[in-house]
């Protein structure tokens, strides 16, 4: 029974996080409206003065389908490759914590499985031994996404991610890394270009040996924007630019 009431403790607080940050924004003063889920929260073309009480209302709606689940509600992709419960998602954005590298995947992997021509690495990909490479053939990817976890000399922690393009139908074929850091800090572009050269390349140079012979492989791209506006958003801002990309 101890267990129990555990569990009803963790989400009474988690509720009470939710309902402090839902009452405690002053969502009138917001007059910027992000742009990324505008067609799909139907906000677009939306005015300065109905911007608060549109992302009230979106908060509001996203509490709603939270309360009707359990702390071992499990949220599944259709293609079973995904899986995240909402005991890890407790407190994570109502106190404003980084989010997990489970979240992450499974957003990431939602995004890949949605547009079909995506392929999501997991984002133990970098720590572990490069992934042997699916039996889908690459020239049918238009896309490839790693997750990077990132830490500085500080001991600072981030997300950030390689968004790998793959143009195919060009002559002779082409690959071009792309790179996002959500702090834009010079510090971690050599993480992050050394997992592509460790993780990215082998894994994209063993799928493509027998079916795109010839490709060029062009220089890295750092993308400078955006910059996330606080210390623990990185996660958001780097599921936001892969949605935005794909």
């Amino acid at each position: 029974m101890s267990e129990f009431y555990n569990v009803v403790r963790k989400l009474d607080a988690w509720k009470e996080d939710v309902h402090w940050r839902l009452l405690s924004t002053k969502w009138d003063a917001m007059t910027v409206n992000p742009e990324l889920f505008d067609v799909e929260t139907d906000s677009d073309e939306l005015t300065d003065d109905p911007t608060g009480d549109k992302h009230a209302a979106l908060a509001n709606e996203v509490l709603e389908q939270l309360e009707g689940a359990s702390l071992s509600s499990t949220f599944r992709l259709a293609s079973g490759a995904g899986t995240v419960k909402l005991d890890r998602l407790v407190g994570m954005l109502a106190r404003k914590e980084m989010l997990s590298d489970m979240i992450i995947d499974f957003a990431v992997i939602c995004i890949c499985d949605a547009l079909g021509d995506c392929y999501a690495l997991d984002t133990y990909a970098a720590t572990c031994c490069c992934p042997d490479p699916p039996q889908t053939r690459i020239w049918s990817m238009h896309y490839v996404v790693l997750p990077v976890y990132l830490s500085n000399i500080h001991g600072q922690h981030t997300w950030g991610v390689i968004i790998v393009s793959i143009t195919y139908q060009a002559e002779p074929p082409s690959i071009t890394p792309y790179f996002y850091e959500p702090l834009c800090d010079p510090q971690y572009r050599a993480t992050i270009e050394d997992t592509y050269e460790e993780t990215v390349a082998p894994f994209l140079l063993g799928w493509r040996e027998k079916t795109m012979i010839g490709v060029d492989e062009r220089n890295g791209v750092w993308l400078d924007a955006p910059r996330q506006p606080d210390g623990m958003s990185c996660g958001v801002m780097v599921i936001a630019q892969v949605y935005c990309m794909l």
